[in-house]
């Protein structure tokens, strides 16, 4: 994971202890994941 940075993030969680992760790095995840090539495969149920 080259594309990351070494910048300290602090994630809120709510009482549940659920992390909640900003809007702009949710957007820069998914733009990571299009980068790498992986196909997301959903197995039927």
């Amino acid at each position: 994971m080259s594309s990351m940075n070494k910048e300290a993030i602090v994630l809120k969680s709510d009482g549940a202890g659920r992390v909640q992760t900003p809007v702009a790095r949710q957007v820069e995840l998914v733009r990571e994941f299009e980068r790498s090539g992986f196909q997301l495969r959903v197995s039927p149920s």
